[in-house]
Formats: structure tokens, C-alpha cells, sequence
């Protein structure tokens, strides 16, 4: 039997793969891909099930890099696995490396229409889930106490983020709790995700007021993955509000679109949160001092009303007292004139007659005076309680009026309760997870409620 050796053989395939293959531009995604001066590459075909139907090797010399440079140029991206790319390739053949197809050019503009076709596709996807706006129609928290940030941990516009954040969090102000997870790499929307689990799983137990994912700085290569499907459906089912500083200006990101807010950078992050911070401290301080005025202004409107009631009642008492005292004289001088008609009819009498109408005179004028003295004592005494009584009566509205003030309920160890939504008056205003602002007499506290009970 005649027998050939391998290098021959090979040798052999490569003339023909060489003779009989052309240069060609083909379709394909990138499966994976090495750095270094030669870029290894792997890549593969999927039909619609996202099966693989067809996988190769290739690789982009050293000398053949200028048309990376030029592809992620114009893409602000750089090749990356997960993309789909356009190559100009030329199969070679190697009796020792085996078969291998090298990139000779990429066209940018099919990369960056399939960026815009996925795009399209998770829009669309997350309309008809009814999702799309559902994280922006949240309502943002007029002021934060709580927050969940998602972030690479060495990422440049973190160390910004964290120089007012955590002067916010030293003062008791705002509490900032850190998730950290790649933003570029393998799967780094998957990554997210499963940090965004971690945060919903905290909010059910204690809530927080809003999400912050942020990056900031370093290049732009990984904002391509950050398009990602499960990752924008996760954001717009986040139940609470996402806030988004990627810390890129000109580049379209989905998650722009579907979170609530969007802030070019990390620190217009924490700007935004410190003003909204300051706005509420305000605010609450505001209503504080209306609130004092308006104590004050029913404290004096109540001692004006008592005062006016207190004169009131003693000019009825000084009333009471002078018809009391002319009513006295007239029945003194009423009975002075009878007894003088009566001693002028015992003038005309004997003698024995006049004694004793004198001496039954007397008597009765003693009478008459002692019973004028009576009451006339009685008519004081009566006075006096009245107006014991009306100073008792102004006393003890004074007292309630003073008790019910504010002000001094406040220096009694007490406190008011408001929402965002008003005055807190009954617990059933205030079930798990609302935000309370307590007012103490020396000034507001912010609180969360952590249960509620009938």
C-alpha cells in the first residue's frame, strides 16, 4: 500500500485551500477574542434559535491592526465579544496550526447598524411587555435618607461620587449602601443584574428611596454591553427609581431611555442629590417656623379673648354691686320715711302711746336696719363669687389655651409626625416603608417606619 506523510498531505490542503479561495467578506459574531499584538479571534454563525451552525478560527496580525484602530474609532467601541461584524478574511492553512481565516478589514457601518437593530429590538421587546416607561413614571422621593448605588469598585467616578456621599453618610444625613460588580468583560450586563437582585431583596426588608448605577471614566468599550436585554428589563421593573451616570456624553444608551433620571456624570449624581436634600431640610425648617408663628398668633388671640372676657365679667360684677348697694339705700330711706310717719301719728297720742311707738319704732327700725345690713351683705358676697368665679373661669381657659400650644406640647417630650403627603394624625397614614420627618423642640429627624400595627 502506498502511503504518503502527513506534511505532504497537508501540504497538499493548503495548495488547494491557497489556490482555491479568494478573499471574501462575511458575516459572523464574535464568540471570543484575545488581546496582545496578534488578536485571536473565534467566530461563529447562529440561526434564528440562536443554534450554532457554523465556528471558526481567525486571527488579525500585527501588521493587519491599523484596521482595528479604525473600526473602534469610528464605533466608539472596542471589538469586543457578543458583536457582530462584517470581515474581509483570507483562509489559510498551516501544516502545523491548522486552518485559520485572517481578517484583512471590518466594516463599521454594518457593526454600528446591528448596534442600532438591537437597539430597536429590546425597544420593542420591552414595549410589549408594557415595561417601557414603567421606571420613569416612578415617583422621585422629595428627599433621601436611603440609597442603593451599583458601581466597578475601582471605578474612576466612584472616588467622586464618594466625597460628598460620604460626608452625607458621616452626618446621618443619608445612608449610601455600595454593590459592586464589572461593568466590562464577560457578561457584564448579567453581572448587573444579579446586583440589582441583591438591592430589590434589601429594599423588601428595609426600603430604599432610589438606585444609582454609576461608572465614570476609563474608555468607552464597555458601553456597548451595557445595551443589554435583560439588564433594561430589569431597570424598568426596579421598583423604585434608577438613576443612571454611566459618565458619557455623546453615546445612546438603552438604559437612558428606560431608567427614571439620567446624569452625564457621577458627580451630577451626588449634586442632584445633596440639592434635593438641602431643598427638603429647607423646606421642613420653613414649615417649622410657620408653624411657630402660628402658635404664637393663637396664644395671642386666646389671651386677648381672655383678657376681654375677664373685663367683661367684672363690669357685669361692679353692675351687680351698684344696683345691689341702690337698692339698699332706697329701702333704708323707704323705711326712714314710714317710721317718721309713723312717730308723727304718736305725736298725736298720750304719752304712754308715744313711748311705746318710740320704743316699737326703734325696735323696728333696728329691724329694718339689721335686715338692710344683711343684704346688703349678702349682695357683696354674691358679687365677690361671681367674680371669684369669672377670674377662676379666665384662669382655667388660659391653662387650656396654653396647654393646647405647640410649643409647649414640644418641650413636654412630644413630637409631631409629617409625610410627604401632610401631618401624620393616625398610624394607618403611615404603613412599612414611609418616610417620616419628627419635629422635636429643638428641631426636625427624619425616620423611616419599619412596621405598622392595627
Amino acid at each position: 500500500m502506498q502511503s504518503t506523510p502527513l506534511s505532504r498531505y497537508l501540504g497538499g490542503v493548503k495548495d488547494v485551500v491557497t489556490s482555491s479561495f479568494a478573499e471574501a467578506w462575511i458575516t459572523a459574531e464574535i464568540l471570543s477574542i484575545s488581546t496582545g499584538a496578534h488578536r485571536y479571534l473565534e467566530l461563529v454563525e447562529y440561526d434564528g434559535n440562536r443554534r450554532e451552525v457554523a465556528k471558526a478560527s481567525a486571527v488579525i496580525w500585527k501588521g493587519d491592526a491599523a484596521h482595528v484602530t479604525r473600526f473602534e474609532a469610528e464605533t466608539s467601541n472596542k471589538l469586543q465579544s457578543g458583536m457582530k461584524v462584517l470581515v474581509k478574511v483570507k483562509p489559510i492553512f498551516h501544516e502545523s496550526f491548522g486552518f485559520k481565516l485572517r481578517v484583512l478589514g471590518l466594516d463599521s457601518t454594518y457593526t454600528l447598524g446591528d448596534m442600532e437593530s438591537r437597539l430597536r429590538d429590546i425597544r420593542t421587546f420591552l414595549k410589549e411587555k408594557g415595561v417601557y416607561t414603567l421606571n420613569k413614571n416612578l415617583a422621585m422621593p422629595d428627599d433621601f435618607t436611603r440609597l442603593a448605588v451599583i458601581s466597578p469598585p475601582d471605578a474612576a467616578g466612584l472616588g467622586d461620587f464618594r466625597v460628598e456621599a460620604d460626608r452625607l453618610h458621616a452626618l446621618g444625613i443619608c445612608q449610601f449602601d455600595y454593590f459592586h460588580c464589572a461593568f466590562q468583560g464577560e457578561n457584564p450586563g448579567d453581572l448587573i443584574v444579579d446586583a440589582m437582585a441583591k438591592v430589590v431583596n434589601m429594599h423588601r426588608a428595609l426600603p430604599y428611596q432610589a438606585l444609582i448605577i454609576i461608572r465614570g471614566g476609563g474608555d468607552k468599550s464597555g458601553l456597548y454591553q451595557l445595551n443589554h436585554r435583560r439588564l433594561a428589563h430589569a431597570i424598568c421593573r426596579t421598583p423604585m427609581p434608577v438613576m443612571i451616570g454611566i459618565g458619557h456624553e455623546r453615546d445612546k444608551l438603552l438604559l437612558d431611555e428606560v431608567a427614571h433620571s439620567r446624569f452625564a456624570t457621577p458627580s451630577l449624581v451626588i449634586s442632584h442629590i445633596k440639592e434635593t436634600i438641602v431643598r427638603a431640610a429647607n423646606e421642613i425648617h420653613e414649615n417649622f417656623l410657620n408653624l411657630t408663628r402660628i402658635a404664637h398668633q393663637v396664644l395671642d388671640r386666646a389671651e386677648h379673648d381672655a383678657d376681654t372676657r375677664i373685663v367683661q365679667l367684672l363690669d357685669h360684677a361692679q353692675a351687680q354691686l351698684s344696683n345691689a348697694e341702690a337698692r339698699a339705700d332706697s329701702d333704708i330711706e323707704r323705711l326712714v320715711t314710714a317710721a317718721e310717719m309713723q312717730l308723727d301719728k304718736a305725736e298725736s297720742g298720750n304719752e304712754r302711746s308715744m313711748d311705746q311707738l318710740r320704743a316699737h319704732t326703734e325696735i323696728a327700725l333696728q329691724t329694718i336696719m339689721e335686715q338692710a345690713n344683711q343684704d346688703l351683705e349678702l349682695v357683696f358676697h354674691h358679687a365677690h363669687k361671681q367674680l371669684d368665679k369669672a377670674e377662676a373661669q379666665a384662669d382655667q381657659w388660659i391653662s387650656e389655651v396654653m396647654a393646647a400650644n405647640p410649643l409647649a406640647i414640644l418641650q413636654r417630650g412630644y413630637a409631631y409626625a409629617q409625610s410627604p403627603d401632610g401631618f401624620v394624625t393616625s398610624s394607618t397614614q403611615a404603613p412599612a416603608g414611609t418616610l417620616l420627618t419628627l419635629t422635636f423642640k429643638d428641631g426636625p429627624v427624619r425616620a423611616v417606619v419599619e412596621a405598622s400595627h392595627d
